[in-house]
């Protein structure tokens, strides 16, 4: 399975020689990293990059999944008026578990949380002190955008998360995101190819 790590362009040569390091990013200290499948992505309103959106707000599938994840993953820094590129790299298994962080909308978060409930695999928990379906009851409105995360033991796990995610009608886009930290180095032989936008 391939990740992307999206850079400054000018600190490309750099991580390609040294690797990524584990730096600061808004979920805290680690390497913040995506998974480069093809996601369910429906965007909040048509007029938001029109050229990538269809009649009833759903992300087309010309684009390439480099291009969504670009769209998705790199707005801190375009908003820095930065050049984006992208690294894309595996995982070692040494690497695993990860931390796999959604935000889960109103009418998600419930159909997700039975679904991970019922479900035989076990290598995907929700990580916090209490269970996702009791953090779903606490929150006192009915209409809410809800940040989990979950700590992911495979890319099995991953991939059945992703699966039982879109299964419960999620998607996502901007806030409405996916992606995953780990607080490791990825290595240069980790490495795999990289993108220019």
């Amino acid at each position: 399975m391939e990740f992307i790590y999206f850079t400054d362009q000018q600190l490309l040569p750099d991580k390609l020689k040294n690797g990524i390091a584990i730096e600061d990013n808004y979920r805290g200290k680690g390497v913040l990293f995506h998974p480069l499948i093809r996601i369910q992505a429906i965007a909040p309103a048509s007029n938001e990059f029109p050229e990538f959106i269809d009649d009833q707000n759903r992300l087309n599938n010309e684009i390439s999944i480099e291009e969504l994840w670009q769209e998705l993953g790199a707005l801190g820094l375009r908003q820095h008026n930065k050049k984006v590129a992208g690294i894309v790299f595996s995982l070692d298994n040494e690497n695993w578990p990860i931390k796999v962080h959604i935000d889960l909308r109103d009418k998600v978060a419930p159909i997700l949380s039975e679904k991970l409930e019922n479900s035989s695999q076990k290598d995907v928990k929700y990580a916090h002190k209490i269970s996702l379906s009791e953090a779903i009851k606490n929150i006192g409105s009915k209409k809410y955008v809800m940040e989990s995360s979950f700590h992911v033991q495979s890319e099995k796990g991953l991939l059945g998360l992703i699966e039982k995610f879109e299964e419960a009608g999620g998607g996502v886009w901007s806030a409405q995101s996916i992606d995953c930290t780990i607080n490791q180095k990825i290595k240069p032989q980790q490495i795999l190819r990289t993108v220019d936008y």
